[in-house]
């Protein structure tokens, strides 16, 4: 075996909000989030309680105490979450997550966010994503009710560090003063991948994404999430809080991603209309690509963003 030295980089010193601007240096990926408020929190004011753990598990008494620990810790970290629940009800099964969806759609104006309590791993956690963030467009939360029965700081920090972000907030901000020179102008990241079927499959679609922030930070992105039959090459777009999708269904096992010039077009488009900027830098992340198609992919994309200007 060949020995290399390694090294390990400078942690970043983060900035948060609320009156202090509390800043934080990291220390081998933890850092303490006691006495500091996020940077851009969301106030929550329609939101829902769904349980699917039992009753007699998770009894209505351990969803009062959870809601109140909730609201202390969503408050201290700047992100509160007002009065009560506009509902809190349990459900059983797979088969209510839709209906009861809709019902919190079409009743609760406004509905920014579902917290979902599950018994363990169920597939009531795929239909609530697939409900939420592609047919119906809300914020989802999901809680193992073991963390419901006895709750700590800690995994309800972490719970608001989710949901804030899902909300469309900002947790955290590199410090100005060490940022990088690449920020001191507009510039803009994307991230491209492509998702291929499970060997043996030969009929599947090959299903391609593409993300981009979506201000200076950059900590907020922009994803166009977008349903489709799978007999179309384009889609109408979604949009889901301050997420959306630019999501494309190709050919099978096609490495290139056919339509990148019109995605990364929306995705400018949309981070002109956040920022009021255009951007002067852009950033490619490519995932996905061998050694031996890096440059043909890496040509092709040059071509498509040079195709833009």
């Amino acid at each position: 075996m060949t020995e290399v030295k390694g090294r390990v980089l400078s942690a970043p010193k983060l900035q948060y909000g609320g009156r202090n601007k509390a800043t934080a240096l990291p220390n081998q990926g933890v850092w303490d989030m006691r006495g500091k408020q996020f940077h851009t929190g969301i106030d929550v004011k329609v939101w829902a309680i769904a349980c699917f753990a039992q009753q007699q598990h998770v009894k209505e008494n351990d969803l009062r105490n959870f809601t109140a620990q909730l609201q202390r810790i969503s408050n201290d970290a700047g992100m509160p979450i007002v009065g009560q629940p506009c509902f809190c009800k349990y459900a059983m099964g797979v088969d209510q997550v839709e209906p009861m969806f809709k019902y919190l759609k079409q009743t609760f104006s406004g509905i920014q966010l579902v917290v979902v309590i599950l018994p363990g791993k169920t597939p009531v956690y795929a239909e609530v994503k697939r409900v939420g963030d592609t047919v119906l467009g809300i914020a989802t939360q999901c809680v193992q009710a073991k963390n419901v029965i006895k709750t700590t700081p800690q995994t309800l920090s972490n719970l608001c560090l989710k949901m804030n972000v899902k909300l469309g907030g900002v947790n955290s901000i590199l410090l100005p003063a060490v940022r990088p020179r690449i920020f001191n102008e507009p510039v803009i990241f994307f991230g491209c991948d492509i998702t291929h079927p499970p060997a043996g499959d030969s009929r599947k679609p090959s299903i391609a994404a593409v993300v981009a922030s979506m201000d200076a930070h950059p900590s907020r992105f922009n994803l166009l999430l977008i349903r489709f039959p799978l007999s179309l090459l384009f889609f109408p777009i979604l949009f889901l809080c301050r997420y959306a999708a630019t999501v494309r269904v190709q050919q099978h096992r096609q490495e290139i991603i056919s339509d990148l010039t019109y995605m990364v077009r929306e995705l400018l488009v949309q981070f002109y209309r956040n920022t009021r900027f255009k951007p002067t830098r852009i950033v490619v992340y490519r995932d996905g690509v061998s050694e031996g198609q890096f440059f043909n992919v890496g040509c092709i994309i040059t071509f498509k963003f040079i195709r833009l200007t």
